[in-house]
């Protein structure tokens, strides 16, 4: 889906054409597919969390450095020692072990933000804390950085891209997609997902029914985040679907970009015969 992209401006929300179908993927459709909270508050990622006694013990427990999130890596040799932890402590460590693989989602190596990871001293304040906003963000902070082309290793919970995938395009979740038969809740649960090489490019395009995006009163389609830029075409996608009933999109509705040169050609000089 990464490479249907339209060229919107937008920070936190992603469309993808297919056909001349637009598709969105916001804080919306990622609140809809996990289940997690996605709730505004002010300073997401930078919340106030003294450092206590009971932190520093804990963190000299875990084998992380105090001015450091854990790594995954840290979080996986924790758990092979917590045995005779407390209660709280290995809920904590459970806790931890879902933030760093799918809240942050980083290279295993990679040490994960301490203003988060302490939050869960207060086993109550995580416990409700909107991680799926958080979520949300990494992802898309990931995707909007990162060249389509090649290999390339995208942070964050992206295993809801493609259950989204799944969802937006039935017919391609049905076939593809691994449905479990109980169709459990939320959607993020209820696919297997698929095994092997697949033409994903022209199964994608083969689609003839799509789900454009979740539909709210008018008034929630755009979350409201600090620093979001302003883009009205990318607005105006949803309100030609809700003030113009039914409207019926077409490829004249696109405006084509074009694509980048390449001013350099990599020159290949044939290799003499013997």
């Amino acid at each position: 889906m990464l490479s249907f992209k339209l060229d919107i401006k937008k920070k936190y929300e992603m469309w993808s054409l297919v056909g001349p179908e637009p598709l969105r993927f916001s804080l919306l459709e990622f609140e809809n597919l996990t289940g997690l909270n996605c709730e505004y508050i002010e300073d997401l990622e930078t919340p106030k969390c003294d450092v206590t006694p009971e932190m520093v013990s804990f963190w000299g427990m875990l084998g992380v450095h105090l001015e450091a999130g854990p790594t995954t890596d840290q979080i996986i040799a924790a758990l092979k020692r917590c045995g005779d932890w407390s209660r709280e402590d290995r809920k904590r460590l459970a806790y931890l072990s879902i933030f760093t693989g799918f809240i942050e989602g980083r290279k295993f190596s990679t040490a994960t933000r301490s203003t988060l990871a302490r939050l869960v001293m207060d086993l109550e304040r995580f416990e409700n804390y909107p991680w799926g906003r958080v979520a949300f963000k990494v992802l898309m902070d990931s995707l909007w950085n990162k060249e389509i082309a090649g290999c390339y290793t995208v942070d964050g919970f992206i295993q809801v891209l493609q259950v989204w995938t799944y969802t937006a395009m039935p017919e391609l979740g049905a076939s593809i997609g691994g449905p479990r038969a109980d169709s459990p809740s939320p959607p993020i649960l209820a696919y297997e997902g698929s095994r092997g090489r697949r033409s994903m490019k022209a199964a994608i395009l083969s689609q003839t029914r799509v789900i454009n995006f979740v539909e709210k009163d008018i008034s929630e389609m755009w979350p409201k985040w600090d620093s979001e830029v302003e883009d009205l075409p990318a607005e105006n996608i949803i309100k030609v679907m809700y003030e113009r009933r039914p409207w019926k999109w077409t490829m004249d509705c696109w405006e084509v970009t074009g694509t980048k040169v390449n001013t350099k050609p990599k020159v290949v000089t044939p290799s003499k015969k013997a």
